[in-house]
């Protein structure tokens, strides 16, 4: 073990002790003179309110240092409380185990950690198996000083669980081995989609600060690792009953790991130091007369001649072997009967099914000796059992409830199944039990059971009395929120499914207390049943989910009734949740998104978002069932387009993928990175099958040729030719030309077969020096499609003329071309589809928030993928993506609310016109054409009849609004202008700009009247108090300065520590609202100068606007307890108790947010410029 986790083991173990007697301050500055808090992290700390809080955030740092961060540490507690550092002394001295861990722990701590960690009881007839377990002891001590994995191989029955709970219970290994803790997972056949559930579940249980979690098994593997890293050093981890080998990269999560499984090939997909053991198959002679002997009371060397017999029919199997011992225990005479079952039973079909897979009829003879031998009631309730799924924790308040009797009785019942070898238990922390049925007896129950689909009846039928038929209003009890639809369906209660997967208030319910996987795979499960005229009702409902992934997937603050007025454009979805918006009072405020019929912008089928990665190159599979991602550090994940599971995730490049394709014949993925490799993978199972190795720099490129025998890759090397810097490269159909372009604008043509140059062609007075960055054969082989800055150039290959240039708006990114006449181009956060023949742009795929980096067509040409560096791969319809422009408006506008609320709206477009909107659904009422630079901003007078536009070269322009006539020009500003606004009643101008300037002015002759340079850095924000007495300036240079108005005199200077990207005063002026980069928001008494609350933003993303809000949310003293911060979204937060409260959804990041006075109408425009003309939901 090394003194780091040692360390950190030790730092979680005292945490409380040393957070409440640690000197923050003075422990910080040593920290940060050693260099292990940077500059950023230790002004963090110095803005925290409370030493409480100062200490938890340096603690929070030190648990994720290295061993020089620990070293610094532990110098600055000796230097300030001495007594603290003695908890590191020792562990320090000692390259060992420190005494602090390797003393004697107490005896109910070690209970503790056995209980909370989920370690099933023991047998109540368990003998000790010496020889294995000294076998697994040994090799769990072998982990004392490392991570690793300790694997137990062996087929179903032989014991595997049992020994695993036996071995972790052992005292010495709870104290040398693992003091970190215990948890135990049982795994079982699961799909990708419910082991990410699992893993989700395992976060939750194991993050003390209760993150974000994230949507995919890699993301959530990478959560649980650095979880165990930093929060629960040397622990364990126990994984039972692995059934798939190949989820097996997902459970690596680089800690102290016993697994149990029946497949011996896991260890080989498991990168960590392995040992397997395989578990003896039957117990030995004296190991299973001691097993006879506990159970019915006889020493075993008294036990009759029958004994040996009955061993060996039953081949020695644990589970055999304890069955009918607790037959004999009740039926001592019976040793001739039970040996004859064994002996001249006759096979069956289940016995035959036991065979093919478990190679053993004895046990399925076992188990129905021993469930026939129940008394008749019994058996009932445990054939009642057959109505839970495989491998599930089933708790004692769900029986309690199918058998309606109290849960101590419930409890009895099953503690006789437990004594009879038929069921396993668990504790759980609320003191009740919960229970697990092996899946041999389970198979068998389902296989026997007379009418599963009347027990699924019961069941759904009590759980409908508890909840009077309102199934979102039902206690979530750990069990029926996960597996409701499985039962309804089972009971052939298709109206109640229906009914649940298209009611919102159902959905908020389970996505509260269940995982968005789980509820993907009732869609799936549902979709199989459900005719496709009755599932269309419900796919609409699957549809919003699939869109939103991104959005919904660990989302503690999701409100789904929200998320329709905000997404959804189907009139009757959002039809009925604004119904139930209206009837709701228990959020603060909702609201619909009026004007949302001009746009369709998440045209997309299914959106799914990656673990903190860029998506670099995405491609479809060849029947268009799964999507590709190659990632910005070199993993590869490939989704399933129908219900957006993480079906595999690729590792083996370790720079971002450029290319990715897949053979003519299927099977092989062919993948390229800038890691100068290409890889082979195996399609159907991503098994790695080669690396191909030549380049010297990166590789741009790779195609196949059509008979999948040929690949050819491009790099900056010059791979087709020595030397020269190639760029794209593109097979014609025929597969007997390749097309190259060079930096040099030599265009060469190279047969395939000779590997000689046709011919090379210098296009001097047609290409840019940079060169094309794409480019791709035309259906008959004739002309090249390639890209280049801002043009397409259609080129023909017989004499190397540019036959048609194409100029788009911006940088094209990436090309793909479809099989007919589309071609699909990457401009900034956007996929433009054209039709080559008619050079028009027929739509857009409009919805990133940031640069897509590759596109890509189905093989039909009937879907487009695409990934962009916001973590998002989208997959959309061709023919259903909206045959519309990109929204032309700038985020650049004012708004002036007049009668009954309607919005009033100036704002610029595109193309430099002012245009005027009025009312909820935005008329356009006038367009006023600006003969000026680009404009930065905007302001309207208070009675409109003026506006004030500052532009980026410094200048400031005030406006006629009727007829557009230029008042006045404002000249003297030397940057960019980031604000302007009207004061002192209309009767001066306060401007602020990138040059650290506010300047006022008069409006009508254009005259400065003051200047001061407030500021050594760019300003960003400014606001004005609501009196004007104030004004205030956010900038770059990290402080906040508060201005005396007209005077501009400085009244106070706010050391906020980081960039200053907006403020807001209250409506009172004694309290002021800053946001910064980092997403730290601060509220300031102003007259003191000193920080009373503190935020992180959820996501830690910049605050682009920030506002106290007034006039509607006012408590009943007349405070503002909530105020809004905006990025690309609009967040509402409870002033008094640090939380959300509400989210609004954008389309991208915007810098403004106005509204009436009594916030019932809010008005903004994103970066994309989509205009949000957003109403309050006021309730019924």
């Amino acid at each position: 073990m090394s003194s780091n986790e040692n360390d950190r083991y030790l730092l979680r173990k005292y945490w409380k002790e040393i957070k409440t007697d640690m000197n923050a301050d003075r422990v910080g500055d040593i920290l940060y003179s050693r260099g292990v808090l940077t500059s950023e992290k230790h002004q963090k700390m110095r803005g925290q309110t409370t030493n409480w809080d100062k200490n938890n955030l340096i603690l929070n740092n030190i648990s994720n240092s290295d061993s020089y961060g620990f070293e610094q540490f532990r110098h600055a507690l000796n230097q300030t409380t001495p007594h603290l550092a003695g908890i590191f002394s020792q562990s320090h001295a000692d390259s060992g185990l420190s005494t602090a861990i390797t003393q004697s722990m107490p005896r109910n701590d070690k209970e503790e950690l056995v209980v909370h960690g989920g370690v099933p009881d023991l047998p109540s007839h368990f003998v000790q198996r010496i020889a294995m377990q000294d076998q697994i002891r040994a090799q769990l001590n072998q982990l004392r000083d490392q991570c690793g994995w300790v694997i137990l191989v062996g087929m179903a029955g032989c014991g595997k669980t049992v020994l695993a709970s036996r071995i972790v219970r052992e005292d010495q290994l709870i104290e040398q081995v693992f003091p970190g803790g215990i948890t135990w997972l049982t795994l079982g056949r699961l799909s990708s989609n419910e082991l990410l559930a699992r893993l989700q579940d395992l976060c939750m249980l194991l993050d003390c600060k209760q993150s974000r979690l994230p949507n995919t098994l890699d993301g959530v593997r990478d959560h649980l690792r650095r979880l165990i890293y930093e929060q629960h050093p040397r622990m364990i981890l126990i994984l039972d009953n692995i059934w798939d080998s190949k989820l097996i990269s997902y459970l690596d999560l680089k800690c102290r790991t016993l697994a149990t499984t029946r497949d011996s090939t896991t260890a080989k997909r498991i990168n960590s130091p392995c040992n397997i053991l395989q578990i003896e198959p039957g117990f030995h002679i004296a190991e299973a007369k001691a097993v006879l002997s506990s159970w019915t009371g006889i020493p075993s060397i008294e036990l009759p001649s029958q004994a040996n017999s009955l061993i060996s029919k039953c081949k020695g199997l644990p589970l055999a072997i304890s069955i009918f011992a607790s037959l004999l225990s009740k039926n001592p005479h019976r040793w001739d009967y039970y040996i004859s079952l064994l002996t001249n039973s006759t096979p069956n079909h289940l016995r035959l099914i036991y065979q093919s897979i478990h190679h053993s009829h004895q046990l399925e003879e076992a188990i129905r000796i021993s469930i026939d031998s129940l008394d008749a009631d019994l058996q009932s309730y445990y054939y009642d059992l057959a109505v839970f799924e495989n491998d599930i924790h089933i708790p004692s308040r769900v029986l309690n409830l199918l058998w309606n009797q109290d849960i101590e009785l419930v409890e009895d019942k099953m503690e006789e199944f437990v004594a009879k070898s038929l069921a396993l238990t668990f504790k759980r922390d609320d003191n009740h039990k919960s229970y697990i049925i092996h899946n041999l007896l389970m198979f068998y129950l389902k296989e026997t059971h007379p009418n599963l689909s009347a027990i699924h009846n019961r069941l759904i039928d009590r759980y409908c009395e508890l909840c009077n038929n309102q199934w979102h209003l039902l206690d979530d009890d750990g069990y029926i929120y996960a597996h409701l639809v499985h039962h309804l369906i089972h009971a052939k209660r298709l109206d109640i499914v229906c009914q649940l997967l298209t009611d919102p208030l159902w959905l908020q319910s389970k996505l509260d207390h269940n995982k968005l996987s789980n509820l993907l795979n009732d869609y799936m499960l549902v979709q199989k049943t459900f005719k496709d005229k009755e599932w269309y009702q419900i796919q609409q409902y699957y549809d919003l989910i699939k869109e939103n992934t991104d959005i919904i997937t660990g989302n503690k603050h999701l409100d789904i009734i929200q998320l329709i007025l905000n997404r959804c454009q189907q009139p009757s979805i959002v039809d009925e949740a604004l119904q139930i918006a209206q009837r709701q009072n228990e959020h603060p405020v909702q609201f619909q998104w009026c004007n949302q019929h001009h746009y369709r912008l998440n045209a997309w089928q299914l959106s799914v978002k990656t673990h903190n990665q860029s998506i670099t190159a995405c491609h479809f599979s060849n029947h268009d069932q799964y999507a590709l991602a190659g990632l910005d550090n070199g993993d590869i994940k490939i989704w399933n387009c129908d219900n957006a599971t993480l079906e595999a995730s690729l590792n083996g490049h370790v720079d971002s993928i450029t290319a990715m394709l897949i053979s003519p014949d299927e099977n092989s993925l062919i993948t390229s990175s800038l890691d100068e490799t290409v890889k082979i993978w195996l399609a159907k199972t991503g098994h790695h099958l080669a690396t191909m190795h030549g380049h010297n720099g990166k590789i741009k490129h790779c195609r196949f040729s059509s008979s999948g025998s040929l690949l050819v890759s491009c790099g900056e090397d010059g791979y087709v030719k020595p030397s020269k810097k190639v760029s794209p490269i593109q097979f014609s159909q025929k597969y007997t030309n390749r097309s190259t372009f060079k930096h040099d604008i030599f265009r060469q043509v190279w047969d395939l077969i000779t590997y000689s140059v046709n011919q090379s062609i210098i296009y001097q007075s047609e290409m840019p020096l940079w060169g094309p960055l794409s480019c791709h054969f035309l259906r008959d082989d004739s002309q090249i499609l390639c890209s280049c800055l801002s043009y397409l150039y259609i080129i023909k290959v017989e004499d190397g003329t540019v036959h048609k240039k194409i100029p788009m708006s911006e940088l094209v990114n990436s090309l793909e071309i479809s099989q007919d006449r589309y071609c699909a181009a990457c401009i900034a956060n956007d996929v433009q589809i054209w039709d080559l023949q008619q050079s028009k742009l027929v739509t857009t795929c409009f919805g990133h928030c940031d640069h897509v980096n590759s596109v890509a067509f189905s093989r039909d040409g009937s879907k487009v993928v695409t990934g962009s560096d916001d973590e998002t791969l989208k997959v959309w319809d061709f023919f259903n993506i909206p045959s519309v422009v990109n929204p032309s408006l700038k985020p650049i506008y004012d708004c002036q609310f007049e009668d009954n609320n309607n919005p009033l709206l100036y704002v610029m477009d595109k193309e430099n016109n002012l245009l005027v909107y009025y009312g909820l659904k935005a008329t356009l009422k006038k367009r006023i054409k600006i003969e000026t630079g680009s404009v930065t901003c905007c302001k309207l007078s208070r009675d409109c009849r003026w506006i004030a536009i500052g532009c980026s070269n410094g200048q400031i322009i005030i406006l006629d609004t009727k007829n557009g006539q230029l008042l006045a020009q404002l000249y003297g500003h030397m940057d960019k202008i980031s604000f302007c606004n009207f004061i002192n009643h209309d009767e001066r101008i306060l401007s602020a700009s990138y040059d650290g300037y506010i300047k006022t002015w008069h409006p009508r002759t254009g005259e400065m009247i003051l200047e001061i340079q407030g500021h050594q850095g760019v300003i960003w924000s400014c606001c004005i108090a609501k009196d004007e007495s104030f004004i205030a300036t956010a900038s770059h240079d990290c402080l906040v300065k508060i201005w005396y108005n007209p005077s501009l005199r400085l009244y106070q200077c706010l050391q906020h520590g980081y960039s200053v990207m907006s403020c807001d005063f209250s409506s009172d002026a004694k309290l002021l609202l800053t946001g910064s980069d980092t997403g730290i928001i601060k509220v300031w008494n102003i007259s003191l100068a000193v920080i009373i609350k503190q935020f992180d933003s959820l996501d830690n993303r910049e605050i682009l606007a920030s506002y106290f809000l007034s006039g509607y949310w006012l408590d009943e003293n007349g405070n503002q307890p909530y105020f809004v911060t905006v990025n690309d979204k609009i967040n509402w937060y409870s002033l008094e108790e640090n939380t959300m409260v509400q989210q609004f959804y954008l389309y991208s990041d915007c810098e403004r947010l106005l509204w009436t006075h009594d916030f019932r109408i809010l008005v903004t425009i994103d970066w994309k410029g989509v205009l949000y003309i957003i109403k309050r939901v006021d309730s019924s």
